[in-house]
Parts: structure tokens; sequence; C-alpha cells
């Protein structure tokens, strides 16, 4: 089994740009975000934007060496969802992202009525340059041999989900693993569900932008999502004290 290792000049921003507390480096993900849109809404003037030049300007926006690609999510319509992915080469090494996007069915490109989504990935993007903690715990959890699939499958049905997160089915999941196992499930459903709510918290108010800045042209208003229906902090202080339990109990055995 090959294992899975991080080209970090490709994936990450170097540590001098990325230093700082987790809430530094949100409000620079943030301002880079707020960046790239500047950047962009003015490619719009002419139509829909290729999938190359919206790569090009991330990076730009970006300024380092970080590889991205852009690729159509074939399940996508024009304005709904997309899937920011760590991108592997055929040795399992990262090399940068891949992000899926919705692209205008007639066009193949990029419409700026799917700002809303797109800012939403561009802010998963920019917090994973800004935090290696986020991809390596990915890979651990890979090349450690866990049940991944399992892990996903609880995360989708019960933690980026619209209902209330049942501590006795978290238990139920979590019960019988290890330790550094049950950390690491812990850890890694914290960070996404953390970038999630950051994501849907941050992003929001863009279609509205992009729809006011071609208010001549734009006659369409999408709905916006209700993330509150999520519950994100609930469910991340339940993680967290979950894992501070664990730990704890750790602790006391040594």
């Amino acid at each position: 089994m090959i294992k899975l290792t991080i080209n970090h000049a490709k994936s990450h921003l170097p540590l001098k740009k990325a230093k700082g507390s987790s809430q530094d480096r949100l409000q620079r993900a943030l301002r880079l975000n707020e960046q790239f849109f500047e950047n962009i809404k003015d490619s719009f003037k002419e139509g829909d934007v290729d999938p190359r030049t919206y790569a090009k300007i991330l990076r730009k926006t970006t300024d380092a060496p970080i590889k991205i690609e852009i690729e159509k999510n074939e399940n996508l319509n024009i304005t709904q969802g997309g899937k920011t992915f760590m991108n592997f080469n055929e040795f399992g090494q990262q090399i940068g992202y891949l992000l899926f996007l919705p692209f205008n069915t007639w066009s193949k490109k990029i419409s700026k009525m799917s700002t809303l989504t797109f800012m939403h990935e561009n802010l998963h993007f920019f917090e994973r340059i800004l935090n290696p903690k986020y991809n390596m715990r990915e890979i651990v959890l890979i090349n450690k041999g866990y049940d991944v699939k399992s892990m996903k499958e609880f995360y989708n049905n019960n933690l980026y989900a619209k209902k209330d997160l049942n501590k006795k089915e978290l238990d139920k999941f979590l019960k019988g693993k290890k330790t550094e196992e049950i950390v690491d499930y812990l850890q890694n459903w914290r960070y996404n569900l953390t970038m999630e709510f950051n994501a849907h918290k941050y992003t929001k108010t863009y279609q509205r932008k992009m729809e006011n800045h071609y208010s001549n042209t734009i006659n369409y208003r999408e709905k916006l999502i209700n993330y509150s229906e999520y519950k994100f902090p609930e469910k991340i202080k339940m993680l967290e004290e979950k894992l501070a339990a664990v730990i704890k109990k750790e602790r006391a055995k040594k």
C-alpha cells in the first residue's frame, strides 16, 4: 500500500505567511477570499469564466506556487454545490487541490450565478493552504488503515446533517476503538465541521454582492442556505468536549 505524503510547497503557504493562531489564520483566509472576489468579479463582464482563467486568478490571489485544478462536477447544475479535494499524483503525494464546481450547461464555464458556491469552496481552499494540519490529519487516517468509509458515513449522516448530534450515537460509533483512533476521528470531524461552519457563515453575502455588481444584467436571486439548521457550533462543542475527556482519561493512565 502506498503511503500518502504531502508536497508542502505545492499544497500549503510557507510558514512565514501562515503562522499565528487559528483565528489569525481564519482572518487571513477571509481576506484572501475577499481579494479573490475583487480580482474575479469584472471577469464576468464578457460572460462566463473559463476554468483555466478561474484557476489563474485563484493562483494569483494565493501568491504561491500551489497547484490548482478546476473541474466540473457532472452531478451538479449551474447553481448547486461543489467540493474541494486534495490532489494526489501517481506516487501518492499531494500536489495541490482539485476544486469541483458547477459549470454552466451551455458554455461549459463558470457562471456568476454560482458565486455562492465557488466562494464557499474557495474558503475551504484558503483554510487548507493556511492549516497544514487539516490535510495531514486526513492523510494519517488513510495511512493508518482506519475504516475511513464508515467514518465519512457517520460524518455525513450525523455531523454534516440538519439535525442534532446524538451523543449516544457518537459513543456507539467510537466504542471499541483505540484511543489513538478516536482522537484522529474526533480531530478530523472537528476540523471539517469548523471549515463548513466558516464557509457557510462568511461567504453567504457574496452572491448578493455579485448580483449588485451586475444589477443591470442579473434578475436572478439565489436562495441562501439556512446553515443554522446544521447546528455547527453545538456539534463542534460536543466533539471538543469528547476529545478533551478522551485525552484526560488517557493521560490519567500514565
